[in-house]
């Protein structure tokens, strides 16, 4: 069968709908399914998608009709309308972030969250709905959660995401400056993060009393998580990540899309709000908070629970279901 993604990304869009869309494909790929990325030029994500071994087919601006000829294809995009999903000639798998307006002539919605939203569907609509269908690298699978939570933080995990297009860490970095007990800081820079954000960054560290370490773009992420006591984050894949290997975590907004994935997550977190009006008091408030052991290993447990890692599998298992024979209901 022939599946093509259709999805964008870089420094400016992020990483997200890429690295998402990029573990589906691989599972897919297992399977022996032919696989296509379809994906706007971008150096970063062109390396990406080699790095992979993932076949793509880069595009200027939109993508021509003959393209997205195929078995299946998933639309993992903020630029799409009802009348782009009628003109694409075959199956559609539709990724989404929020709550459209308009009717989805899909064939298959994925919304990885626990809201139960009032969509406008095609009938017969395969409804791939819940943390059951989370996207998570097969790398967290078999990770284990964290279960034993010392007395006191140590080890702090800082992750914005793939770009961090607003220079979030910075900004969290020199809040970190004003925690007085020194910290060991691990600082999990994605692939679009820029080289001027990154000098930004360590003239903000330069005369920091905390032990700091660089980590950019690896590959293996789980068991560099499960070595810290907490983590500060993006309520994004990064969030579910670090929920899956049980890190409490404090999440900042960086985003409106990012909304959803904070309800997701909602009490196995502690939410901030947004980078914007965030304060040093706040987060550091945010941290004493979690200098509670209770509160750790409470927070740890919860979040263990909430996925499972199979979320590609599950998925897979839809998309060959759908291609094959169709059903009203999953």
């Amino acid at each position: 069968m022939k599946i093509i993604f259709r999805c964008d990304g870089g420094f400016k869009n992020g990483m997200g709908h890429v690295v998402r869309c990029s573990v589906l494909a691989k599972e897919l790929i297992k399977r022996k399914h032919e696989v296509l990325f379809v994906t706007k030029k971008d150096k970063t994500i062109k390396r990406y998608l080699h790095t992979q071994k993932i076949k793509a087919h880069f595009i200027h601006s939109t993508a021509p009709k003959s393209l997205l000829k195929a078995d299946l294809v998933v639309l993992d995009t903020y630029s799409f309308s009802e009348s782009t999903l009628k003109k694409i000639p075959s199956k559609i798998l539709l990724m989404l972030d929020s709550i459209p307006n308009f009717r989805l002539e899909a064939d298959a919605i994925l919304l990885p969250h626990t809201l139960k939203p009032h969509l406008k569907l095609k009938q017969g609509a395969y409804k791939l709905y819940g943390p059951r269908y989370v996207l998570l690298k097969p790398e967290f699978k078999k990770a284990p959660a964290k279960k034993k939570h010392g007395p006191t933080i140590h080890n702090v995990l800082i992750n914005f995401g793939g770009s961090d297009k607003e220079n979030v860490t910075t900004r969290m970095a020199l809040y970190l400056n004003q925690y007085k007990r020194k910290l060991n800081l691990t600082f999990l820079l994605g692939a679009s993060f820029s080289s001027l954000h990154f000098k930004k960054l360590k003239a903000a560290l330069k005369k920091s009393h905390h032990h700091i370490h660089f980590l950019k773009n690896i590959t293996n992420v789980a068991p560099v998580m499960r070595k810290n006591d907490i983590a500060i984050a993006s309520p994004s894949t990064v969030a579910y990540e670090l929920c899956r290997v049980g890190i409490p975590t404090l999440t900042v907004l960086t985003a409106d899309n990012q909304k959803i994935v904070q309800e997701n997550i909602k009490g196995t977190v502690i939410a901030l709000g947004n980078y914007q009006n965030l304060t040093a008091k706040q987060l550091l408030s945010g941290i004493g908070t979690l200098e509670k052991q209770g509160v750790r290993q409470s927070l740890s447990k919860k979040a263990s629970r909430l996925f499972d890692g199979h979320g590609p599998s599950r998925v897979a298992n839809a998309i060959e279901t759908l291609i094959k024979k169709p059903k009203k209901h999953l």
